[in-house]
């Protein structure tokens, strides 16, 4: 007999008991890091920003519906942008001046399922310019 109310009881626990998810009490107030870009010259090394051989005013940055994007200089004078938060393959063309316009492709995986999480940069491809990865999303864009 014991046995059979032990089962019950375990039963109606079981049963009573309501699965909630473990995000909903979180508050996610980090944004996604921005994209940054070191724009430098391939002979020398240097900060195109900075020798103002660009300035940010004639700075444009397009997605493939060709709308503007923000675009900004952080403290070390490297662009910044929000970009790389749409899942999948995308293209992106920063104008630096009316001479000069590199295009830039991402790949971005969805987010993995841990609360607060943002998408994942994959890949990033900048063509007909050489480039290196320099920390988790800043990149190195030598211009000739």
């Amino acid at each position: 007999m014991k046995k059979i109310y032990f089962f019950l009881i375990s039963i109606s626990v079981l049963v009573s008991c309501q699965t909630t998810n473990d995000c909903d009490d979180v508050q996610c107030t980090s944004p996604m890091p921005p994209l940054t870009l070191n724009i430098v010259s391939a002979e020398s090394g240097e900060n195109l920003f900075i020798n103002n051989t660009f300035t940010i005013a004639d700075v444009t940055l397009l997605n493939a519906n060709n709308e503007t994007l923000p675009v900004w200089l952080n403290n070390d004078n490297n662009l910044e942008s929000v970009i790389g938060e749409i899942v999948g393959n995308n293209e992106y063309r920063l104008v630096l001046s009316p001479e000069l316009e590199i295009t830039i492709i991402l790949q971005v995986a969805p987010a993995d399922d841990s609360c607060c999480s943002s998408p994942t940069l994959e890949n990033f491809n900048v063509l007909n310019y050489e480039f290196e990865r320099t920390e988790h999303k800043s990149f190195t864009i030598f211009i000739t």
